[in-house]
């Protein structure tokens, strides 16, 4: 079948933020650095949109016209703190860092839709009216820390070593209402939920430098606790709870040479592991699009993919020209996908699957030229991506 979409979107968008940056240092070997940041933004828009949908010879079964408007406000603040220490022993260094943020999202969803089925013999069947106000409220707390030591082996090798945390935690409601009778509330489209995902890393590496040559091999072994805990309304009994936890153990390698006439090259090869959105895993309905409604999977399990990147450039100082090629390839051991399943009516249901097979590349360049130097600069950039992800239809 054949979809054919008209759009026409009016939205406004604005935000004011407070920013302060404080970096003291101690003595010659301790420093402390203080970064605050808080920012308040709103939205509202407007959604216009008719789609249309083609058998194979061209004729038009269904259309629907939609009218979406949504407003939100919302709010965010972060405070980083990062403190670093350098020891008599020449390059031996130690550097903590701590984050913590929070934010709020508040807002509404008005969803209308009439969609005309016209191959329907039932009158009843012709026709299909949505109206429909959704009430969000999120709020999403994080903490984030980090420990570095660097110590000198010798004169070029390094031994480093590393251990990352992130603790999120979120409050996620939407009530759905009928959008013209406001005290008729849609429990099956309704929902509470609160997520924790709790992510530790440790690993360690060798490092070699020398006469421009820098190489680095490291392992690390990361861990994701993933709580998540579904209620059909904030305070009511708890219907589902989902626990996860996954493990993966990571190598990376990378190799950098810094050439003398300011020519550089790069190579890097590292496993990617990402856990799955809590989003993702949550058996929660959305149906903003009466024919193309998602939900969650609780059985997904982490993406992971190879990644290879490769990059040149040079710099001409005495010009401040400078041009550069990139490329980089991934393959996916395990990969989220959205499987469809598509109705007589053209109605497609989609749930996210893991799939493995899929890989991309990426190949791009860049380029500065200063027109006046120091004032006039002329960018210049491109790239060409070809991906293949596999999924599942019916």
């Amino acid at each position: 079948f054949t979809t054919l979409d008209t759009n026409n979107t009016v939205s406004f968008r604005n935000s004011h933020s407070v920013a302060a940056r404080l970096e003291q240092m101690l003595d010659s070997s301790n420093t402390i650095i203080a970064k605050t940041n808080l920012r308040f933004s709103g939205s509202n828009s407007n959604v216009n949109q008719v789609q249309q949908y083609l058998n194979n010879s061209e004729e038009v079964q269904n259309r629907i016209n939609m009218n979406n408007g949504s407003n939100l406000n919302a709010y965010n603040f972060n405070f980083t703190a990062i403190y670093r220490h350098k020891f008599k022993k020449k390059g031996r260094t130690f550097a903590a860092s701590s984050t913590i943020s929070t934010s709020s999202t508040d807002g509404t969803d008005n969803i209308r839709s009439l969609t005309r089925f016209f191959n329907a013999t039932n009158v009843n069947d012709q026709i299909r009216a949505i109206s429909q106000l959704n009430q969000n409220a999120n709020t999403t707390t994080m903490i984030k820390a980090g420990l570095n030591y660097l110590e000198p082996l010798s004169k070029k090798f390094y031994w480093e070593s590393f251990y990352n945390f992130n603790n999120s935690r979120q409050n996620v409601g939407r009530d759905a209402f009928n959008g013209n009778l406001e005290s008729q509330r849609y429990d099956s489209l309704s929902t509470y939920y609160q997520n924790q995902i709790t992510y530790n890393r440790v690993g360690s590496g060798l490092r070699y430098s020398n006469d421009g040559i820098n190489l680095s091999f490291g392992l690390a072994v990361l861990q994701y606790d993933l709580d998540g805990k579904v209620y059909p309304q904030k305070g009511k009994p708890l219907i589902a709870n989902i626990n996860k936890q996954y493990q993966a153990l990571t190598p990376n390698f990378s190799a950098n040479i810094e050439f003398k006439n300011n020519a550089y090259m790069g190579f890097n090869y590292t496993l990617n592991v990402e856990a799955p959105s809590i989003t993702d895993l949550q058996p929660v309905v959305q149906n903003n699009n009466p024919f193309y409604i998602t939900s969650g999977n609780q059985d997904l399990l982490p993406a992971k993919n190879h990644e290879l990147s490769f990059d040149i450039s040079k710099f001409d100082p005495a010009t401040f020209a400078s041009i550069g090629i990139w490329s980089s390839y991934r393959y996916y051991l395990s990969q989220i996908v959205y499987s469809q399943t598509v109705d007589a009516n053209f109605v497609t249901r989609t749930r996210p699957e893991n799939m493995s097979g899929g890989k991309s590349f990426n190949v791009g360049m860049y380029s500065s030229y200063p027109i006046i130097k120091t004032k006039w600069t002329m960018n210049l950039s491109g790239n060409i991506e070809n991906s293949v992800t596999p999924t599942i239809v019916n």
